[in-house]
């Protein structure tokens, strides 16, 4: 096998247009009227189960802009190595007609990465991200969100359809119809000057994995990216992850960008001094949790100006909370629609309290609500009733 942090060499590599923005693939899977059994709630369970026996993934994927003009459409190629929860090397190539093709490698380990950007066989760019929290969906955190989807606890939605169940590179899935990215085709003059839009994705059955994306203009298939090779628990090697953070006045590493965000870890006896305020621990642990890592960072006039990270894990899932002081104007309400910056975010009742739940984060999204003069975020890949649970035990704080 070919070395993949090594340019050229054959290796299948690529860039595909697939992200999952908040604003976008949150699953509200019921299957109504499909003919399709498996729920969304059911798909993040496998996922969970799958993924915390085998925390390896090696994908292969393709993306073509616009299927309907091959001659002039870019084709991206890639080829992506995952060990959960933080580690990520990604190898791309992209082909624009009449253009040199340029190649990217991305490496994330830890709270840490970079992009080296080549053309002509030369790094042209370095950005460099440091310090960055460990909060799925989250700064360079791009696992979450790019290939897991964060699919919802709750079911039913009108904004998402399960059409059909089908098989890509050999794995089940069913694909989506994203109702709300629908637009109807624009009509000037009794002529149409844009067909209508439609778009799919495909979710795997078993890991939650994004296999297939597809934008159709009319009846004709445009934006197209297609997994062709998915592998789970596989052997991966470790020399993949190693970074090497450039010097901003290293000429061998061409244009270097730094951004550090901050983030600090800390231990629970100092975080409290450190960040300035007493945490919300939860009193329910799924069993053989413990806390894996504490963390904060501060970052002035944001919505989350002074959060601290918690991570629990039991050696093979993950659950995440994110935690901050309620400001003075939140304490009525502390997650109105507006500020919560995501479109499609739902009210989910826990113990006749209101949490927020919004399609970011790990498999079963992200829950927002508050503990005492807290604001909390919560996510993980632990089934669902667990999360519920952990939220439950943060909830009773108000009750006290």
């Amino acid at each position: 096998m070919c070395n993949p942090r090594q340019r050229g060499g054959g290796t299948v590599i690529t860039l595909c247009v697939l992200v999952i923005f908040a604003s976008s693939p949150l699953l509200f899977i019921g299957g109504c009227g499909s003919g399709v059994t498996i729920t969304g709630e059911e798909i993040a369970a496998n996922a969970s189960a799958t993924l915390g026996e085998n925390h390896n993934i090696h994908l292969v994927q393709n993306y073509t802009s616009d299927a309907r003009y091959p001659e002039s459409a870019r084709t991206q190629a890639r080829e992506i190595w995952i060990v959960l929860p933080d580690k990520y090397f990604e190898r791309i190539e992209d082909t624009i007609p009449e253009n040199p093709s340029s190649e990217t490698i991305t490496i994330k380990k830890g709270n840490d990465m970079v992009t080296y950007s080549y053309f002509d066989g030369t790094i042209n760019t370095s950005n460099v991200s440091l310090s960055q929290n460990p909060f799925p969906g989250e700064g360079a955190n791009i696992i979450y969100g790019n290939y897991l989807s964060p699919l919802p606890n709750f079911l039913d939605g009108e904004d998402y359809k399960i059409v059909a169940e089908e098989t890509v590179a050999g794995r089940e899935t069913v694909k989506v119809e994203l109702i709300s990215d629908r637009e109807g085709p624009e009509i000037i003059g009794g002529h149409v000057v844009n067909e209508s839009v439609s778009h799919f994705i495909y979710i795997d059955k078993k890991t939650a994995l994004v296999l297939r994306d597809e934008t159709y203009y009319g009846k004709e298939l445009g934006g197209v990216m297609d997994t062709t090779l998915v592998e789970i628990g596989c052997d991966t090697e470790e020399s993949l992850f190693e970074l090497e953070i450039p010097s901003p006045s290293s000429s061998d590493y061409g244009v270097v960008t730094v951004h550090e965000s901050g983030y600090k870890q800390s231990s629970l006896e100092q975080v409290e001094e450190e960040a300035g305020f007493v945490l919300s621990l939860p009193a329910y642990l799924p069993e053989g949790f413990e806390l894996l890592e504490v963390g904060w960072e501060y970052v002035p006039m944001a919505m989350w100006e002074n959060p601290v990270y918690l991570t629990y894990s039991d050696g093979r899932n993950f659950f995440y909370l994110c935690e901050d002081p309620l400001k003075e104007q939140e304490k009525e309400a502390p997650f109105p629609w507006q500020t919560l910056e995501y479109d499609e975010t739902d009210e989910v009742s826990i113990d006749g309290h209101t949490v927020y739940g919004f399609p970011i984060g790990d498999i079963n999204g992200t829950f927002l609500f508050e503990s005492g003069n807290l604001k909390v975020k919560l996510t993980g890949n632990i089934a669902l009733e667990e999360l519920k649970k952990v939220a439950a035990s943060m909830i009773a704080v108000l009750e006290h």
